[in-house]
């Protein structure tokens, strides 16, 4: 699953925001144990240690790992709803600091995951058909807090 191209985030599944509405599915999160797992299987593979991970989702929709490695500090950001996980220079990533994988794409921890890169994360998210598949409860929000990027929905930071 891990690296591909842009195709098979559009149009972006529903749940995606973790917002939901009365006629909604609720998708559960997935499981915080299973995040700090692979934050420190990764870290421990690279030669590096974690530092810090946050499974809270108090005004977010993404976990959030602070990983040391050999090339320097970064932060791995998994979707609590869907399996994309991407690497970012900031435990914010509204600034858009979005980075390429510091790990070795091919580890087998990152097989159940969808790697997304900057490239990926930064396309606009007004392009026809991005935002076919969300509910209206999660269109009401984009509304509100006008993201400019699929990076922006798949890592938010509204409350």
């Amino acid at each position: 699953m891990n690296s591909f191209s842009l195709h098979p985030l559009i149009p972006l599944p529903a749940g995606i925001t973790g917002f939901f509405g009365p006629e909604d599915q609720l998708i559960q999160p997935a499981s915080p144990q299973g995040f700090r797992r692979l934050c420190h299987g990764l870290a421990r593979e690279a030669g590096g240690k974690v530092l810090e991970t946050d499974e809270t989702l108090l005004c977010k929709n993404f976990y959030v790992g602070t990983l040391l490695l050999p090339a320097g500090p970064c932060c791995l950001l998994r979707n609590a709803y869907f399996p994309y996980i991407t690497f970012s220079a900031s435990a914010d990533p509204s600034a858009g600091a979005f980075v390429d994988s510091p790990i070795f794409p091919a580890s087998p921890l990152l097989s159940r995951y969808h790697l997304l890169g900057p490239t990926q994360l930064s396309a606009s998210c007004t392009d026809p058909g991005v935002l076919d598949c969300l509910s209206p409860a999660e269109l009401a929000q984009i509304r509100d807090w006008k993201p400019q990027t699929i990076g922006q929905i798949l890592f938010n930071l509204w409350d």
